[in-house]
């Protein structure tokens, strides 16, 4: 009985991806719904209804990522939280919005390089447009001192 349950819901994994390649979005969505029934995960759920959502609507799919990140930080799973916001950096990497929170919950996990990393690469954005982003350029600019200062012997 497992048995038959496990190769029902492979052939659904299968027939969710034949979904997404032909653009049939109601149907996609039809068969996550039902595949989410069998897994008791809420924020992986949520997480999976944002990269099925990618597919179709990418602008409509940073909200359910957020919602993804708020449940993963709600039940204690802060690399899942740092994870999560990595892969929706990839997504979007203009978003400069984005950048803070990640940089927080890496410094928070205590990956501080990391952290400073995505510094980094915030600070480059905001130089791109300094006018629109001052106030969060001098933030980085703080940042960048304080995570240099938390790691002693860290790379200038």
């Amino acid at each position: 009985m497992k048995h038959e349950m496990a190769e029902k819901a492979s052939i659904a994994w299968f027939k969710l991806a034949e979904c997404i390649e032909r653009g049939e979005k109601e149907r996609a969505f039809n068969l996550h719904r039902l595949l989410m029934h069998s897994h008791g995960d809420e924020p992986y759920r949520k997480k999976l209804e944002a990269d099925l959502l990618l597919f179709f609507d990418k602008n409509s799919s940073l909200d359910y990522y957020f919602q993804a990140a708020a449940l993963y930080r709600s039940a204690g799973q802060h690399n899942e939280v740092v994870f999560l916001y990595e892969h929706v950096v990839k997504i979007f990497p203009d978003v400069v919005e984005l950048y803070m929170p990640l940089v927080e919950f890496c410094q928070a996990n205590g990956w501080f390089k990391k952290a400073l990393r995505y510094v980094e690469e915030l600070l480059k954005l905001c130089e791109k447009a300094p006018n629109t982003h001052q106030d969060l350029l001098i933030a980085c600019v703080e940042k960048r001192g304080a995570l240099r200062r938390a790691q002693p012997g860290m790379d200038k």
